[in-house]
């Protein structure tokens, strides 16, 4: 059986809002960004997945949490990419929140738009890197491989 990797079809989603396409282009990562990627970027990094059971124990939805963290030199510039990944800068919003639908590499339900954190970002060794980093954490729900 082949799973679902909902990071994958999250990425292509992103990768298809117009706002989000003006602030960073093609920067879009799963898991971590490219080594020595200094331009503002955007990382998809999923924290948590758990399976919903019915009563015969079957799990076929899989529930997931995921952090959309944006990366700038400008906190304001974080902000925005932020924001185009949420909303795609319209109203109402065409972006990740509310989003329920096939993305290309899969579909899923995005359930939640939990939150917005900013800070700074830090290398390994403890020091700033200079960038700002914007994260918003989503709830989603997508379906397993098969059934």
């Amino acid at each position: 059986m082949t799973t679902v990797r909902v990071d994958e079809a999250v990425r292509a989603r992103l990768l298809s809002l117009t706002a989000l396409a003006a602030l960073v282009g093609q920067a879009i990562r799963v898991d971590e960004l490219d080594q020595g990627e200094n331009a503002d970027a955007v990382c998809i990094v999923v924290t948590e997945e758990f399976a919903e059971s019915d009563l015969q124990g079957q799990s076929y939805l899989v529930n997931a949490s995921l952090d959309v963290e944006c990366y700038s030199r400008s906190r304001t510039k974080s902000r925005q990419i932020a924001e185009a990944v949420r909303s795609n800068n319209t109203d109402p919003g065409t972006g990740l929140a509310g989003f329920d639908g096939n993305s290309g590499k899969g579909a899923f339900t995005v359930l939640a738009w939990r939150g917005r954190s900013l800070g700074v970002e830090v290398s390994p060794s403890g020091e700033g890197t200079g960038r700002f980093v914007c994260t918003d954490s989503y709830e989603i729900q997508y379906t397993r491989a098969g059934h």
